[in-house]
């Protein structure tokens, strides 16, 4: 176990694949320019850690390498590195951190009661506002190119059902802030062209076997007070042209006749 006295300077640093956005966050005594070329050597020597696996993969040239903050002794280091790879989400599948942290740096080996202790202690803790303006200056946004690369990754990648299923399961029941809302929202409505152009050419059309499922299986779903009065508050004082309201009529006559013929097809 570390000493209270360590006086010793440690660096937190981070380690961001640009082509899938995962990162790594790490401490280190010394610095870490050594610390990446210690990584570097590793992942030749085919260390079979995550992080290593993945330089194998992408190779050096796909990371981008930052010093996030120096601090003063072994357990404050080992807390900021927990508090940001929780604020970084590098733990698990979205990151290369294989543990949530405090684990130790070169040359410190922590048992797991000190582990504990140095959790403890950070738990509940409130930073003072100089450590909070460390966190806060610590880069989360990507570059545009480190975004087109990313989203180029992602374009056209089937996910599995059971993927489908667990980040379903991670976001259920999950109440946003009304601060993250308006931020949503904001982000929304202030989407660039190139955006919303990557948006319609990734959206896939329906058939006209799944559009006539998907009306089937709402028609005659009940639907709660708060949410007519909302739907009606949004359409109240809406005037729509000759045009609109004429392919509204279409779209519903074709809209039912599918039904029908669903409904007859279920009836054989």
């Amino acid at each position: 176990m570390t000493s209270t006295t360590d006086l010793r300077k440690y660096q937190v640093y981070r380690a961001v694949n640009e082509v899938n956005g995962k990162a790594y966050i790490g401490i280190t005594r010394h610095s870490t320019a050594l610390r990446w070329k210690e990584h570097l050597k590793k992942a030749a020597q085919g260390s079979p850690y995550r992080f290593h696996a993945a330089l194998r993969k992408y190779g050096a040239s796909a990371f981008r390498v930052e010093t996030l903050l120096i601090c003063q002794g072994a357990e404050a280091a080992a807390g900021y590195e927990m508090a940001l790879i929780r604020a970084h989400s590098t733990y698990g599948e979205r990151g290369y951190n294989a543990t949530l942290g405090g684990d130790g740096a070169r040359g410190i080996t922590h048992s797991a009661e000190a582990r504990e202790k140095i959790a403890a202690a950070n738990r509940g803790k409130k930073l003072s506002p100089s450590t909070r303006a460390k966190l806060r200056e610590t880069p989360k946004a990507f570059s545009q190119e480190a975004r087109a690369k990313i989203s180029a990754t992602h374009t056209g990648k089937e996910v599995s059902p059971e993927t489908r299923a667990k980040m379903a399961a991670s976001r259920r029941g999950r109440t946003l802030s009304p601060e993250t809302r308006t931020k949503l929202s904001e982000a929304a409505r202030n989407r660039s062209e190139e955006t919303l152009a990557r948006m319609a050419a990734a959206r896939r059309p329906l058939s006209e076997e799944a559009k006539a499922k998907i009306s089937l299986a709402n028609s005659g779903r009940p639907q709660s007070e708060g949410t007519r009065e909302k739907r009606a508050a949004k359409h109240r004082g809406m005037r729509r042209s000759e045009e609109t309201r004429r392919k509204m009529t279409e779209a519903n006559l074709r809209r039912w006749a599918k039904v029908r013929e669903a409904l007859q097809a279920s009836e054989q």
